[in-house]
């Protein structure tokens, strides 16, 4: 009688969780930390900005690794934006 037992290795394991986690996040993404420093803008400022770019389906969202304060690598959410659409007529 069969187990229904499967065997994997553990690098194959990683391979395959790696495959299907989020996509890395392209070089020119920002925290909101980075943005807000950036822009010079405040926390409300700017949360009310990323608010207005995504209803307008300009803003991405992005996972990627920062350094906290205690040194500890942890995911936070990166953006990048996209170019408004250009105007007809002009």
């Amino acid at each position: 009688m069969a187990t229904g037992r499967i065997t994997i290795t553990e690098n194959e394991l990683l391979a395959e969780l790696a495959a299907m986690g989020p996509k890395p996040a392209p070089p020119n993404a920002m925290t909101a930390a980075e943005l807000r420093h950036a822009l010079g803008l405040g926390r409300t400022a700017l949360k009310q900005r990323l608010r207005q770019l995504s209803d307008e389906g300009r803003l991405e969202t992005w996972a990627t690794l920062r350094q906290d304060a205690a040194g500890r690598m942890c995911s936070v959410p990166a953006y990048t934006i996209k170019p408004a659409a250009k105007k007809r007529g002009r």
